[in-house]
């Protein structure tokens, strides 16, 4: 298994902006929520 935030370190392109966990887990917790408003959204529309 790899450890990703000590790979993102070892390469260039890491800066500690680019990897700021609470950033991370905002976007995610904004990408699910889109993800569950469609999916409840389409069960609506199939219980119709």
């Amino acid at each position: 298994t790899y450890d990703i935030p000590s790979l993102m370190l070892e390469s260039d392109m890491a800066d500690e902006r680019r990897y700021d966990p609470a950033l991370v887990q905002a976007s995610l917790e904004s990408f699910m929520a889109v993800l569950n408003e469609r999916l409840s959204r389409r069960a609506q529309e199939r219980n119709r």
